[in-house]
């Protein structure tokens, strides 16, 4: 190995002979001097480029700097100027290097750790040749017009050519100790303006005639440039490679601003951790639950679609019983009283969000009784009661019972000899009553409706419906013959789904997951409906065996639950129906034999938007393309939902069968999918496919895939990024966005993130994606702030944000900070949102909109005004503490204009909608938009399907 060595402890001149011809004056004022600078000096004319940044000390962290470089997007006419210190400390010295030395839009001035490797006082082994030559070419200073740039600093009142080469690369305090200060740059007053690292700073920091950028990226700081044509900061959170003690840490002194320190108009004067600037999460869901019940009430829509919504409903409410009341009832038991963000103790949500759901429930089943079963009876679609059938047709009945009903039926007692019975979660069951005689006890017995059995039993062939609880009830002398049956109630129990075990001490994840599923059958009671007027007797044992409170008994009218009206929604009656939907072909992508879906997606990305465009045609037809095709390498997927007959499943294991490498992430921990996944992944493994079965600590909620392909003696990586599940069911239902997409960086990206699913590993940094738990919360938070900065520049900021739900207070006070500077922003958040819009001096700016409609709005999208140029990102996280530090996602930038434009247009169409579009009151109600006239009548799903229409021609 060459060692290249110069005389210990000095810094010698070393102008490298290309610079030679643009050696010139710079002149620190107070005095001026005309004689040339003693060291290595470029002069640059601004003229030449469009955009310049001034990039603070690197110090080996190559994650960082790109994932820096790609916010900033350096385009062919535009610059980057580092102020030194591109190497040591760091993990990726020789990277770093590389990186500056190959991209012509950069330039670097040297640091002292480069003038270190130099003089032999340093060894960087990993450094070659090249490195070292690239080295001695840094210049000292780069000057422009008005601006200088240098490692350390300057002393004021001294002209540049006074200073030593050893000054300008190590000043802080002009004749004092390092970081004792005082520092040069509290009294220098230019010109020119002196941009500077060396010195790390807590905030980065700005004056008239100091920029100071090195913010510790090294230490766990940030990594900072500053734009030079809009006179702004661009900051990239990163992780600490070294420690640093807090007194070589620097706050900008008194008369010099750091950026933390900016106006902020008068948010400083707000307490923005005040719970009176925050919804509660459990009511803002309820709220949401009252706009589908909207739905069902909305007379404008098709009877069967009203019905729909009345089933969606009955399952969301489970959902919310078993998720979020039975994490509260847990946490009230183990006896937590900490408050959420709102101020309220887990005892006081349960008991606010009990209330609220008594009412929902309430009106639910008034809607039912009082407006769709008299509907569908004017429809001819009648739901009766048993008795009032006539005799011959309860003869049939009673017929049918005894040879298809009774058999399927166990009827389990309770009294001294047997234990109270296990009742499964969300099952409907009668509560009997019996006695052998008069004067007996009454005794209790359970019997379960079969839930494999139609609920609604025809009959004969007219479109007349008696319950099957009914007719069980009307015919239970043949299940208890030779008892008196005393009464009967319809009831229904709701199971808590909140089952936490410690995944860092679990010997086998697989085994983990099983026991969670068996635990959660058996896991404590969180609710009981029951039918209203049922005898006390039957309430009181219900209510003490399973060791409810009163509050969480809830006494409604039969038919008690509405998701088996779903089996009414089938029925061949078009004109009480929406017209049926068929996702069209993709324009780009055309039929399964008219394109090479490979050739489409290198000539330029795919937008997908779901259920507009074919599942099976876009997303479905990649990985069974890659699947066939000989020249793919390796397949990558990563599964979070799918369906129990996925397609995409067997390309995968049609791809191994073919010879391909394939790697399948299987998250087991998707919630009520557990059973699914584990059949998958074992299934997936049988087929020899390496199966990772996600990460410890975090729930893998990306939806990911990735295939490397052989061509022209180069691999290339295609990749999908989307918002929704590998689920070719739900994406006909849901709306969602992907990315297809050849894009090299995004492609190493998804690379990194694979290895972290079958290694360990996790980068913290990307080119291009933003991953959670890594860099997506830094780089969602940079952005909210750069907006702001330039809100308070007085440029023009926007920020519009789609989101199935919006939690985490972190970000919620970006928002408001951001909204306080005065940039506008609009929200379309589809139920959960903390945010309080409209509240004076804190949310003025700030709309939350909520569009609920035939398809479920799945898609996250995220546009930032950016100065005018705009960042458009899509992925699966919402802005929720859960998704940004808990979850592994992913992000993805949209480049390309004409997809930019097609977001854009899906934003605006949304914010536009006058037909399912609401809009959120200060106090998190909410009023649905009302078009002014019929003409203005907009429906975003309609809209959609006829650009889909449109676009197929």
């Amino acid at each position: 190995m060459r060692l290249y060595s110069r005389p210990e402890g000095t810094y010698k001149r070393l102008i490298p002979s290309s610079f030679t011809n643009i050696l010139t004056t710079v002149t620190i004022a107070n005095p001026a001097s005309d004689s040339p600078a003693d060291f290595g000096h470029r002069r640059l004319d601004l003229e030449n480029y469009d955009d310049v940044y001034v990039i603070g000390d690197v110090h080996g962290c190559l994650e960082t700097l790109e994932t820096l470089l790609s916010r900033l997007e350096l385009g062919p006419n535009d610059l980057g100027i580092f102020v030194g210190d591109l190497v040591r400390k760091g993990p990726a010295s020789d990277a770093v290097l590389e990186r500056v030395r190959t991209t012509s839009q950069l330039l670097s001035v040297r640091g002292n750790n480069e003038q270190k490797v130099l003089d032999g006082d340093v060894t960087l082994e990993s450094l070659d040749e090249r490195a070292h030559e690239y080295l001695e070419s840094l210049p000292t200073a780069i000057s422009w017009d008005g601006g200088l740039v240098v490692h350390g600093g300057v002393e004021p009142g001294r002209s540049l050519s006074a200073h030593s080469n050893e000054e300008v690369l190590t000043m802080r305090a002009p004749g004092g100790d390092g970081y004792d200060g005082p520092f040069w740059f509290e009294t220098y007053e230019g010109p020119p303006r002196v941009f500077f690292g060396h010195t790390v700073l807590e905030d980065p920091l700005e004056s008239e005639w100091a920029i100071g950028l090195d913010t510790g990226c090294v230490y766990g700081g940030s990594l900072t440039a500053y734009d030079v044509r809009r006179d702004r900061f661009i900051s990239v959170s990163t992780s600490g490679h070294k420690e640093r003690s807090d007194e070589k840490i620097v706050t900008p002194p008194n008369g010099v601003e750091s950026v933390s320190d900016t106006d902020e108009g008068d948010a400083s004067a707000i307490d923005l951790d005040d719970s009176a600037y925050y919804l509660n999460r459990e009511l803002s869901e309820l709220a949401f639950q009252r706009r589908v019940l909207h739905e069902v009430l909305d007379d404008e829509q098709p009877l069967l679609e009203r019905t729909k919504f009345l089933a969606i409903l009955t399952t969301n409410m489970d959902e919310f019983f078993r998720k979020r009341i039975g994490g509260l009832k847990q946490q009230i038991a183990a006896g937590i009283a900490e408050q959420t963000p709102d101020g309220r103790t887990p005892t006081e949500q349960w008991e606010a969000a009990l209330e609220e759901a008594q009412l929902l429930f309430e009106r639910q089943s008034r809607c039912y009784r009082e407006e769709i079963h008299p509907a569908l009876a004017a429809n001819d679609i009648r739901i009766v009661d048993y008795d009032t059938l006539s005799a011959a047709e309860q003869t049939r009945l009673c017929e049918h019972f005894e040879s298809s009903i009774l058999p399927t039926l166990t009827p389990l007692t309770f009294d001294p000899a047997h234990p109270f019975p296990f009742i499964s979660n969300q099952s409907l069951s009668l509560a009997v009553l019996t006695r052998e005689r008069a004067d007996a006890e009454v005794t209790f017995s359970r019997v379960k409706i079969p839930r494999n059995q139609r609920r609604f039993v025809q009959i004969g062939d007219e479109t007349r419906y008696v319950p099957l609880e009914d007719v069980v009830r009307s015919n239970l002398e043949l299940l208890f013959p030779d008892v008196e049956i005393v009464d009967t109630a319809l009831f229904r129990v709701t199971r808590n789904a909140e089952v936490r075990r410690d995944e860092d001490v679990a010997e086998d994840l697989i085994e983990m997951i099983e026991e969670v599923i068996e635990e959660r059958r058996f896991a404590t009671v969180v609710r009981l409906e029951i039918e209203r007027d049922a005898p006390d007797a039957i309430r009181d044992v219900l209510t003490r065996e399973l060791e409810l409170d009163d509050r969480e008994v809830f006494e409604l009218d039969a038919p008690l639950e509405y998701r088996d009206l779903l089996e009414l929604t089938a029925l061949e009656r078009p004109e009480l129906q929406v017209a049926d939907w068929t996702p069209q072909p993709h324009p780009r992508l055309g039929g399964a034999e008219e394109t090479n879906i490979f050739d489409s997606v290198r000539e330029q990305d795919v937008l997908v938007h779901h259920p507009y465009h074919a599942f099976e045609g876009t997303v479905q037809r990649f990985l069974e393309t890659a699947a066939n095709d000989p020249d793919v390498l390796a397949i990558k997927a990563a599964i979070y939902r799918t369906a129990s007959d996925s397609q995409i499943i067997e390309s995968l294991i049609e791809a191994a069968q073919n010879g391909k490498q394939v790697a399948v992430m299987v998250e087991l921990k998707a919630r009520f999918d557990e059973q699914n996944n584990l059949e998958w992944a074992n299934r997936l493994e049988e087929e020899g496919i390496h199966v990772a079965y996600g990460t410890v600590g975090y729930k893998t909620h990306t939806k990911t895939s990735l295939v490397v392909r052989r061509e022209d003696d180069a691999v290339r990586l295609y990749s999908h990024i989307g918002t929704g599940n590998y689920h070719s069911e739900t994406a006909k239902h849901y709306e969602d966005l992907g990315l297809l997409t050849a894009n090299r960086d995004i492609g190493q990206d998804l690379v990194r993130l694979f290895n972290y699913f079958t290694g360990h590993s996790m980068h913290r940094e990307y080119r291009k994606l933003l991953i959670a738990p890594g860099n997506m919360r830094e780089r969602f938070t940079d952005l909210i702030r750069a907006e702001a900065e330039r809100a308070r520049a007085g440029e023009d900021a926007r920020i519009v944000a789609k989101m199935n739900r919006l939690e985490d207070p972190d970000i919620v006070r970006e928002l408001y900070r951001a909204s306080m500077a005065g940039v506008e922003i609009d929200l379309i958040v589809r139920d959960i949102c903390r945010l309080r819009p409209g509240l004076e001096g804190i949310s003025e700016t700030i709309t939350v909109h909520s569009v609920v409609g035939r398809f479920l709005e799945h898609s996250r999208m995220f546009y930032f005004r950016d100065g005018g140029d705009g960042r458009y990102y899509i992925g699966s996280a919402d802005w929720m503490t859960r998704n940004l530090d808990s979850r592994v996602e992913a992000v993805t930038p949209i480049n390309e204009d004409r997809l930019q434009t097609r977001l854009r247009e899906i934003l605006e169409t949304l914010l536009q909608d006058t037909t399912n579009r609401w809009t959120m009151n200060a106090d998190g109600s909410y009023d649905r938009c009302q078009p002014s006239t019929d003409d203005s009548r907009i429906n975003a799903h309609e809209t959609f399907m006829q650009s889909a229409r449109e676009q197929r021609q």
